[in-house]
């Protein structure tokens, strides 16, 4: 009964510690994100940046290529939400989400990678605190693992 007891003593409080951490990330995953999809959209007046680039190489739900529009990212809800049946504010937050989180896991990114310097910055402090929330989380569970062990 020691050993529950012990047991149970480590794994509420650890528990909790380990939501914690978790929401932490989450919601790091969530402003990194935002600052992504911000970044992007800064760029789309001089057609550089990786959302116009996105764009650019997407398709819309119609099938139209984005060589057949004078302004693709407008024609994809990038400057307007939903303008012409492109890509819905969802979707680019979804894409911005993506990136944030598989850069964020250090696992990499594909069609939504850098394009500017600015982004590349952004790029970069992503992955930092990334490994860092990573590392602490993991860090955390062996911690709860080895006093449970003890």
């Amino acid at each position: 009964t020691r050993i529950i007891r012990k047991v149970s003593d480590y794994t509420a409080s650890g528990i909790a510690s380990f939501t914690f951490l978790l929401s932490v990330f989450v919601m790091a995953a969530h402003y990194f994100a935002c600052a992504w999809y911000l970044t992007g959209r800064h760029y789309i007046p001089s057609r550089t940046g990786w959302l116009y680039t996105f764009v650019q190489t997407s398709q819309d739900p119609t099938g139209r290529t984005p060589e057949r529009f004078s302004q693709p990212y407008k024609s994809y809800g990038v400057l307007v939400d939903h303008y012409g049946g492109g890509l819905t504010s969802k979707q680019l937050y979804v894409t911005s989400l993506t990136f944030t989180l598989t850069s964020l896991t250090t696992v990499g990114f594909g069609n939504a990678a850098p394009q500017t310097v600015g982004e590349m910055l952004l790029s970069i402090i992503t992955m930092m605190s990334g490994s860092l929330l990573y590392a602490s989380i993991f860090g955390y569970v062996a911690l709860i693992l080895h006093r449970i062990t003890q």
